[in-house]
């Protein structure tokens, strides 16, 4: 089954050591439980091999206050008198994400990795916690130095989608059993509508200018 409380990154996880990258991280979030969540909090400590100076929130589903904590390197994300509906009685409105970029420290030696992970906090109950995210400086082929890297979210997704470093130019949306149930020939603003597909799991095409890129989208309502 698909975790809807999970942490991605837009980079693979080999990175490029001879450049300092910009990581681009989306956490997301949903009440499974019964009643509604006055406040949401998550708590995400930021590795020893990212620069927290370069810390930038991006985006949010729902108004955020992030806070930034140098002496722990943990930045917080609170969502105050969120009232997160539950999933049973309001599938679009019990869910939620954040989005921030930060970038890796210069100059790391070959083999270091960045590993992240975040906590979140429905009221009063205790932490959710994320899958980690993992990404290692190797050394690139051509091709994975020249591949872009695109994130896309929120994921789940009920209603759009939106994209992240790069401009999206066309989008193909398939089944499972590999039929086309979306065609975008043109795509404004790096945001496609995505209310007509049903629920389940689909692969999506993302065309760019430098080639394209195959993702994993799941759509719930």
């Amino acid at each position: 089954s698909y975790d809807p409380n999970n942490k991605l990154v837009n980079q693979p996880k080999n990175l490029n050591p001879n450049a300092q990258e910009v990581l681009q991280y989306v956490i997301n979030f949903q009440n499974e439980g019964n009643y509604p969540a006055l406040d949401v909090v998550v708590t995400d400590p930021i590795s020893e091999n990212l620069d927290l100076s370069t810390f930038r929130l991006v985006g949010a589903k729902h108004g955020v206050a992030a806070s930034v904590n140098e002496s722990n390197r943990t930045v917080t994300f609170s969502f105050n008198n969120i009232y997160l509906q539950p999933k049973d009685t309001d599938e679009e409105g019990s869910m939620g994400y954040v989005v921030y970029s930060i970038k890796e420290l210069p100059g790391l030696p070959v083999d270091s990795e960045i590993e992240n992970t975040a906590y979140i906090y429905f009221d009063f109950n205790p932490a959710i916690v994320t899958n980690t995210t993992l990404n290692q400086n190797k050394v690139l082929s051509v091709t994975e130095m020249n591949q872009e890297m695109i994130t896309m979210y929120p994921n789940p997704a009920s209603t759009s989608i939106h994209f992240e470093g790069a401009t999206v130019e066309g989008l193909q949306v398939l089944d499972l059993a590999g039929k086309v149930v979306l065609d975008v020939k043109q795509v404004i603003a790096n945001s496609v509508e995505v209310s007509s597909l049903a629920n389940g799991i689909y692969q999506a095409i993302v065309s760019t200018q430098k080639g394209i890129s195959q993702q994993k989208m799941v759509i719930r309502k």
